[in-house]
């Protein structure tokens, strides 16, 4: 590879998004390659070193900073593909849960990434809070445009999800704001589906009536 001489002048620039643009647009439609990419580039960056494997024991050391065993976790590699994958729903809820609670990633103004949402092509600082910016609402954009479509229904635009499907698989993980301002964190993970859009209807219910709680007055 040479190098440019000294006297070479500027044909072009082109600037890529910048990280929490890429997350958030990757969450939106669920982009399986961008995910496995950023993990990679993360392991580079971290320990130079971007192979699969770099990437997934640093994803498992993460999980471990925030306080959640990775013992009995597997995870084969970042995009969400592999079958060899194996985490408990209860686990994901509990990385979404301290996620928001890490001053890390909630000390980036809310209300200047919140627009994104609205606006694409918004420009945004990098930060870590792309991560939940990212989550498609409900009835709202890519791959949650067409959840809680029915009129009047609770969960539409309160619900911040990623969606996850393989063949007989069907999951939801992300955020609920409940009717008293509450914001919850869940994970819902069902395999051997034979009928997948009764098991996502059915899903999306039991989040319609989550989003009628009165979780503030909960014990």
């Amino acid at each position: 590879r040479k190098t440019a001489p000294q006297d070479a002048f500027e044909v072009a620039k082109e600037y890529s998004k910048s990280v929490s643009q890429v997350i958030e647009d990757l969450l939106i439609i669920s982009n399986n390659q961008d995910a496995e990419i950023i993990a990679r580039v993360a392991s580079l960056v971290a320990q130079n070193d971007p192979s699969t494997e770099a990437a997934t024991d640093l994803i498992l050391e993460d999980v471990e900073m925030l306080g959640i065993s990775s013992v009995d976790n597997v995870i084969r590699d970042a995009s969400g593909l592999s079958r060899s994958n194996k985490i408990s729903p209860s686990d994901i809820s509990q990385l979404i849960y301290k996620s928001i609670k890490n001053p890390e990633i909630t000390k980036s103004n809310r209300g200047e990434t919140a627009k994104f949402m609205i606006t694409p092509s918004l420009p945004i600082p990098a930060d870590p809070w792309s991560v939940f910016t990212g989550l498609p609402t409900g009835y709202g954009l890519g791959t949650m445009k067409k959840r809680f479509d029915e009129e009047g229904s609770p969960g539409r635009g309160v619900v911040r999800a990623k969606t996850g499907s393989l063949n007989r698989v069907v999951t939801l993980a992300g955020t609920i704001t409940t009717k008293d301002n509450v914001m919850l964190s869940f994970s819902i993970l069902v395999n051997r589906v034979e009928q997948s859009q009764n098991v996502r209807e059915a899903i999306d219910n039991l989040l319609n009536a989550l989003a009628q709680c009165n979780c503030a007055q909960t014990p």
